[in-house]
């Protein structure tokens, strides 16, 4: 599972990649079917912080995001802190699972979405 999960990364960054060059513009829906999605990288939550822990998320893939809502509970190096989202839309797909140990600072942990319609091509 974890390697279909990262296939689907790096072609949304691909796509995504594609839709910034201008010669590609009309063709990145003919190359992918994916919709226009954000990446959420692991925040880091201190000064100090390199690597967290998710130890709890507190929306699930599909959920509705309002910027402000709590996205999940990080276990950094001196306590754990809550991961705020400072966007709105739907929580596409959770790339990495509650508990997965020491994730570096700035590793995409999830995709959010703009329209519900697109979290099911998401996912």
């Amino acid at each position: 599972c974890r390697t279909a999960t990262s296939m689907l990364a790096r072609r949304l960054r691909l796509s995504r990649f594609l839709s910034r060059l201008p010669q590609w513009r009309g063709c990145q829906r003919w190359f992918s079917s994916y919709p226009e999605y954000t990446e959420l990288p692991m925040p880091a939550l201190s000064p100090t912080m390199e690597v967290g822990t998710i130890s709890k998320w507190q929306k699930a893939e599909g959920d509705e995001i309002a910027a402000g809502d709590v996205l999940a509970d990080v276990e950094t190096d001196k306590a754990v802190v809550a991961f705020e989202s400072v966007e709105e839309g739907y929580l596409a797909k959770i790339l990495v699972e509650e508990g997965a140990p020491d994730i570096p600072v700035g590793t995409v942990v999830a995709i959010m979405v703009d329209s519900e319609d697109d979290v099911a091509v998401s996912s």
